[in-house]
């Protein structure tokens, strides 16, 4: 368990959007989800460099001693580079209006408790979404929708990115059921042994029907 400065290492986590985000550190694009748990007193950070994906993740304990950093199999110097550099990009591009960037870089990720729904939003629109309920005692991830003009930018991805983040820093296993879930989960092997992937009823994908005849290797999730 390692302290880090009080003072700095809450400025930096109150940088970091909740949900999921897209910005460059140090000239990489990077996937950014943080999520919160136990009231506010736990917050998990997770990012995701996408020329590679090569990960890193911390969870932040707020505790009446002060403010904890816990890395996850990283060094803990080696996050605080990464949120010193991600909170001043951050800043950097609070309130600015986007200009020529992708679709991908605008977007958030969003989980809304009463429709058990992880929300893509775009702007002020719902583009995309995943379900989650309860299924003999364990979460499930069910089923996923992007709206047609947007798929194929990535938004899918997104929305499994970071529901699995949520879920398994809250302590979760969850039972995958949706077939772009678990096509997500074979392209990202990171996340094979924290879930269970159920596919039984099971709405096949290309990945998955390919893979269920032995015709082919899946394809990276695609959305």
């Amino acid at each position: 368990m390692q302290a880090a400065g009080d003072q700095e290492l809450d400025r930096l986590v109150a940088a970091i959007p909740e949900g999921w985000s897209r910005t460059t550190v140090l000239g990489q694009s990077w996937s950014v989800s943080r999520t919160t748990h136990a009231g506010g007193k736990v917050v998990s950070i997770t990012a995701e460099r996408l020329a590679d994906n090569e990960q890193l993740g911390a969870n932040v304990w707020i505790t009446s001693e002060g403010t904890v950093l816990k890395p996850c199999e990283i060094p803990a110097e080696t996050i605080m580079e990464f949120l010193r550099a991600a909170a001043a990009e951050y800043a950097t591009n609070t309130g600015k209006v986007p200009t020529m960037t992708s679709e991908a870089d605008q977007l958030r990720v969003r989980k809304d408790e009463k429709t058990r729904l992880y929300e893509a939003v775009l702007g002020d629109e719902v583009i995309g979404s995943l379900a989650y309920e309860t299924v003999a005692g364990q979460t499930a991830l069910t089923h996923s929708f992007v709206d047609p003009a947007h798929r194929n930018k990535g938004v899918g991805s997104a929305l499994a990115e970071f529901a699995l983040s949520d879920l398994t820093g809250s302590g979760v296993r969850p039972l995958v059921s949706c077939g772009f879930v678990s096509d997500y989960v074979d392209a990202h092997p990171d996340w094979t042994d924290a879930v269970d992937i159920s596919r039984w009823g099971m709405i096949p994908t290309r990945s998955t029907s390919l893979k269920s005849h032995g015709t082919a290797e899946p394809d990276p999730a695609e959305d």
